[in-house]
């Protein structure tokens, strides 16, 4: 069974990675020469913008809905009202902000990580 599948995963793979030859065709020589080289430099700021966008995005959640339950609570600056606030509110907003970071660290990571490798921009997290 294994002799028979063998060879028709093989022409499955060639067919399929063939059909990606045009759109390398109509790359430059720099192209095709640095695609491996931005391929490695956008994986690595992908892996590295989840955590960084979990942390950024966990931190600014927390602290909107902190202040968005110390206003419904009356006073947006009152030390007990952000206090009430952050216990009530706060985990919600740093797990809502965490998944919405890790979101926006795979992007940010694969789009600045694939336009200019290893640069510093691929490596740090800014909102765009």
């Amino acid at each position: 069974m294994l002799k028979k599948l063998v060879p028709n995963i093989l022409v499955a793979s060639a067919i399929i990675g063939s059909s990606a030859l045009p759109c390398l065709a109509k790359m430059e020589a720099d192209d095709v020469c640095t695609f491996p080289l931005k391929v490695v430099g956008a994986s690595i700021s992908t892996a590295l913008g989840v955590p960084l966008g979990a942390t950024k995005g966990g931190v600014q959640g927390s602290i909107k809905t902190t202040k968005i339950v110390a206003k419904k609570a009356g006073n947006e600056d009152g030390t007990a009202h952000l206090i009430v606030g952050s216990v009530v509110g706060g985990p919600f907003g740093a797990v809502g902000g965490a998944a919405y970071g890790c979101v926006y660290g795979v992007i940010h990571g694969a789009k600045t990580g694939y336009a200019h490798p290893f640069s510093k921009e691929s490596f740090t997290y800014k909102e765009d």
